[in-house]
């Protein structure tokens, strides 16, 4: 999904919920680099544990 916001609103959010399918540790940190790379944020640090959830959205809502 993507969603291409409003930079300057900063009350404009994208909420999903739903409830988790699977959850894994193989393949977590790999993906949580890709995700940090993409999305500029700090890459984990030593000692951190990482879950990858899958969910599938029952519920979307875009506020702006």
């Amino acid at each position: 999904m993507d969603v291409d916001g409003d930079r300057e609103n900063p009350y404009e959010y994208v909420s999903i919920s739903g409830e988790v399918a699977s959850e894994a540790t193989e393949g977590a940190f790999e993906h949580g680099d890709r995700m940090a790379k993409k999305y500029r944020y700090p890459f984990h640090r030593e000692g951190d544990v990482r879950v990858l959830l899958r969910t599938p959205s029952q519920r979307v809502q875009h506020v702006r």
